[in-house]
């Protein structure tokens, strides 16, 4: 029984399950799919063996009948300080799954993290367009409180995938189709990129972008995501930019972007591209706009140019990126939050403090071997 929140009888009468990835997992994936629930990537079986098996667990509630209602994974992830403890994230959840799962999934989640002894945090991200108030207010009602400092991108450009692909494309901004059109016009070409020895060159033109944008991210799990994009090209596709139809191999790409299938929508995850001098055209371009069309193809509604700024300087180190998603689409849109819950808050608060205590210890460490210098 969960303390902070009075559950309804309906809720009670539903089952939760917590499965490891294996043949459970991969029926009731299947009997979520075939009744029309649409799953972001990184909730899907396919993402998970391929990415950290070990460390994922799917939360599936099912009503009094046994029919499955909605799921999500759980990413599980060890404590660097306290020995035996873990720390518990779900990603994205909200859209795509149906109304009536959401509060029987956020019930399963509180009661999993209580019961879970050695959790120090469970973290919600939220991703919906139209419905984060509601999921928002049942994760505060289950105990779940809001993150003033959230990891994941709360706001997004949104591009209508429902029209024609002549439709969608002519409703691009100005400047986007003007730079296509340039784009066309030179020897540049985009490829399918399946073949693992092009993971070097994926890592090289991140790492650029990482470094021109001052960003701290980690970089992706490139084997992983190509093994996923050739085995499961409907759910991921990467593209990669060639000077020239001539020169394919791995040193003459220029350029990149992975695009993800997240069941209603397509989302921009990642890219890169080299400094190339005296070229005179967009690099990117031609890029997004073949995820955007194989977005559509795949059955997506909407495409997600992966989070953009609002209101920061244009000294913020992600104004250019924005700038150029901008190219695109000015149709903004709140899409995510984030909640967590600490069940044993008084572990938590120690956990924090040793951390701190060995960071501040690190820095001092480190500034006395510079003035040994």
């Amino acid at each position: 029984m969960i303390a902070t929140a009075s559950l309804p009888s309906d809720v009670l009468d539903r089952r939760d399950i917590f499965v490891a990835p294996g043949p459970e997992w991969k029926q009731i994936e299947a009997e979520l799919l075939s009744a029309g629930v649409e799953l972001p990537l990184f909730q899907r079986l396919a993402w998970v063996e391929l990415s950290s098996p070990e460390q994922s667990r799917l939360v599936a509630v099912r009503d009094a009948f046994g029919r499955v209602m909605g799921g999500v994974a759980v990413r599980i992830d060890k404590s660097r300080v306290l020995s035996g403890y873990r720390y518990m994230r779900v990603t994205r959840l909200g859209e795509g799954l149906p109304p009536e799962s959401w509060e029987p999934i956020v019930a399963a989640l509180a009661k999993l993290g209580r019961e879970e002894a050695k959790v120090l945090r469970l973290s919600v991200r939220v991703f919906s367009r139209e419905h984060g108030a509601e999921i928002g207010a049942l994760l505060e009602r289950y105990g779940f409180h809001p993150e003033p400092h959230p990891t994941a991108y709360r706001n997004t450009l949104s591009i209508d995938l429902r029209p024609e692909p002549e439709m969608i494309l002519a409703g691009l901004n100005k400047s986007a189709r003007k730079n296509l059109r340039d784009a066309d016009k030179s020897p540049l070409c985009v490829r399918v990129i399946t073949d693992s020895k092009y993971v070097e060159r994926l890592n090289a033109l991140e790492l650029m972008a990482i470094r021109r944008t001052q960003g701290t991210c980690g970089t992706q799990d490139w084997p992983s995501v190509m093994q996923l994009t050739r085995e499961h090209p409907g759910l991921s596709r990467i593209v990669g930019l060639f000077l020239s139809e001539d020169e394919l191999e791995p040193e003459a790409m220029v350029g990149f972007a992975w695009g993800c299938m997240n069941g209603v929508s397509g989302e921009y995850r990642a890219g890169g591209t080299a400094h190339v001098p005296n070229l005179k055209v967009s690099m990117s371009h031609r890029l997004v706009r073949d995820l955007i069309l194989w977005s559509k193809r795949e059955g997506a509604q909407w495409f997600d140019m992966g989070g953009v700024t609002v209101g920061e300087p244009v000294t913020h180190p992600l104004h250019g990126v924005s700038v150029f998603k901008r190219h695109f689409t000015h149709h903004l849109e709140d899409v995510g939050e984030e909640w967590s819950m600490e069940p044993h808050p008084a572990r938590a608060k120690f956990v924090r403090w040793i951390g701190s205590y060995v960071r501040r210890s690190t820095d001092a460490m480190q500034r006395v071997r510079n003035g040994w210098h």
